[in-house]
């Protein structure tokens, strides 16, 4: 082998192992892509549970606050039968 054979083996080793390593990195990247995209997915899922649970919880609240006006309106009729009663 000549020197320029040497050279030109020399670099396509080289050229060999930065595909190696450039291979690797993709592989790498790639399965973190995709494991950072299945988290989003699944934190994306937690959000709209989250939403759908404030939405209940909101309903929930002003029909609660329906009842509690309900209740005072009774209680003040109630109040005015027994007064209707006593007479």
């Amino acid at each position: 082998m000549t020197i320029k054979d040497n050279v030109i083996c020399d670099a396509g080793n080289a050229e060999s192992q930065s595909q190696e390593k450039a291979n690797h990195i993709r592989a790498e990247y790639e399965k973190r892509l995709s494991s950072m995209q299945a988290e989003l997915r699944k934190l994306e899922a937690a959000k709209m549970e989250h939403l759908k649970l404030l939405r209940n919880q909101s309903h929930t609240e002003k029909q609660l606050k329906a009842y509690e006006h309900d209740l005072v309106e009774l209680k003040k009729l109630k109040v005015k039968l027994e007064q209707l009663h006593t007479l």
